[in-house]
């Protein structure tokens, strides 16, 4: 291989690991544990916007065609969910239970802190 090939293979490796190291869940590792406020948590301005971020794309009243029926809008919806136990199983991505979300990257370490402590705190809206 010419001088030119490694060089270019070189780079694009580097670039590689360092969109890895950006990534949101190595933004959380930097910033340090107390960065996360799970205190008095409550859904409308802790969990919604979680729920917006992660989960709305598919798992909407308006989106019932990938969501398996499964629609988390809503505090009431929300919070069934939460209560049965799959919503943890799955964002923790537990043994037995379906990662979410499906086919990307595992939520926050931070959000799945302020679902735990919502959970937690008898579910404030």
């Amino acid at each position: 291989m010419s001088k030119k090939i490694y060089i270019v293979l070189a780079l694009f490796i580097g670039a590689l690991i360092f969109i890895e190291s950006c990534t949101r869940n190595n933004i959380e590792k930097v910033a340090g544990s107390n960065s996360c406020d799970t205190t008095q948590v409550s859904f409308q301005r802790d969990i919604q916007p979680i729920l917006d971020n992660y989960c709305y794309q598919c798992h909407s009243n308006a989106n019932k065609a990938f969501s398996n029926g499964v629609s988390l809008e809503g505090y009431d919806n929300f919070k069934g969910w939460c209560q049965s136990g799959y919503v943890l199983g799955d964002i923790r991505q537990e043994s037995g239970f379906t990662p979410m979300p499906y086919g990307k990257p595992k939520i926050s370490d931070c959000a799945i802190n302020k679902i735990v402590a919502w959970i937690n705190q008898d579910f404030p809206n």
